[in-house]
């Protein structure tokens, strides 16, 4: 299997390389046909236009994916605001629920409170003592799998906010840069 994955990489890699290719050189040289010939326009602009999308198609996609792993990091984990107010239940939190029930349920919101924001707060034993909590074994690998599904939240929004902006700012730079070649041959070709 680990060779298919290799595969699946380098058809990728490709791809990408094509999808480059085709937006640079289609705004490039389309950008060029248009400032310079008269007989061909229809093409040029075709070649703009069909290489504008794709730009543009990217960029968004880029972005539209960023803006969702932002949301989807906002909505899952605690912001800073709502981990200030995690604090210890009131004394009388609970207390006309049997004292098993009321051990229990403590228990599952000061576990919640550990792997949402790290804080350790108290929960009540089954005499009502307040007692604080001791994560377990799989709260702490709940709390790490939850900080580092953040940092990734984090890293594609950051990522793919860039990755959009390069797409937009290649496409301007092809564009100037077939503007630039365009204007150039024109000169000589008055000459």
């Amino acid at each position: 299997m680990e060779i298919f994955n290799g595969f699946e990489d380098f058809f990728t890699f490709i791809s990408r390389i094509g999808i480059v290719l085709f937006v640079t050189v289609s705004l490039y040289e389309g950008t060029a046909l248009l400032v310079t010939a008269e007989q061909d326009k229809k093409k040029a602009i075709r070649m703009v236009l069909g290489g504008s999308l794709a730009c543009i198609a990217m960029g968004t996609l880029l972005l539209w994916n960023s803006q969702m792993s932002k949301n989807v990091a906002s909505t899952t984990f605690l912001t800073e605001p709502l981990k200030s107010q995690i604090q210890n239940l009131p004394d009388n939190w609970g207390s006309t629920l049997p004292p098993e029930k009321r051990e229990k349920s403590s228990r599952i919101l000061a576990s919640i409170a550990f792997t949402g924001t790290g804080k350790l707060v108290q929960y009540f034993d089954h005499n009502g003592v307040r007692k604080p909590y001791c994560p377990t074994e799989q709260d702490i690998g709940l709390r790490d799998k939850a900080v580092e599904a953040k940092v990734q939240l984090e890293t594609i929004y950051g990522d793919g906010r860039r990755a959009a902006l390069w797409w937009f700012g290649l496409g301007i730079l092809s564009v100037l840069g077939g503007w630039i070649k365009g204007r150039e041959e024109k000169k000589k070709s008055a000459n």
